[in-house]
């Protein structure tokens, strides 16, 4: 009898390795699978973000120079990127009117990276309306310029935080 029994504990003992073997290996290729799907994810969160960003790039150069036509008045909404937490606008009249661009914008409290880009500029760009003028913020402190039509800014450079939504008045 006792011979038996031994047969049978390790009969028992070989399943329970087995099935152990098997948890194991499954949960190594559900953690791959997870791994992989949640990198997919980012990635298509990522270029959905870039490609938002672009959009409002985009929508940015459109609408203003389609506002810049003479007596042309109107309030544009555009919508943030969640990335983006502030925009500014610069005349970049007011700081090219000496050849070459102010080499020190006097931009008050603004970022350091918004007057280096602003200086940046050449004047004969500036009157050809070809010096980024508007500049997004992200949160990781990127910043990225645009290109619009001149803007005449009061006191030259106008920055807000934003969040979701962005309504602009242009005349």
């Amino acid at each position: 009898m006792r011979g038996r029994h031994s047969r049978m504990t390790k009969k028992m003992a070989k399943a329970q390795a087995e099935h152990i073997f098997l948890y194991v290996a499954t949960i190594v290729v559900v953690g791959i699978v997870l791994l992989f799907g949640y990198k997919a994810i980012m990635t298509v969160k990522k270029t959905g973000d870039q490609a938002a960003f672009l959009n409002l790039k985009h929508s940015f150069q459109e609408e203003i120079d389609r506002h810049s036509t003479f007596g042309r008045i109107g309030t544009i909404g555009f919508t943030i990127p969640p990335e983006l937490v502030k925009v500014c606008f610069v005349d970049a009249g007011q700081y090219c009117s000496t050849p070459p661009c102010s080499s020190s914008p006097d931009l008050g409290v603004q970022s350091a990276l918004l007057a280096d880009a602003v200086a940046s500029n050449s004047r004969s760009e500036a009157e050809e309306g070809k010096v980024e003028n508007i500049f997004l913020f992200r949160k990781d402190g990127i910043m990225e310029g645009v290109v619009a039509d001149p803007l005449t800014v009061q006191n030259g450079v106008l920055c807000s935080t934003i969040q979701g939504k962005l309504s602009l008045r242009l005349t």
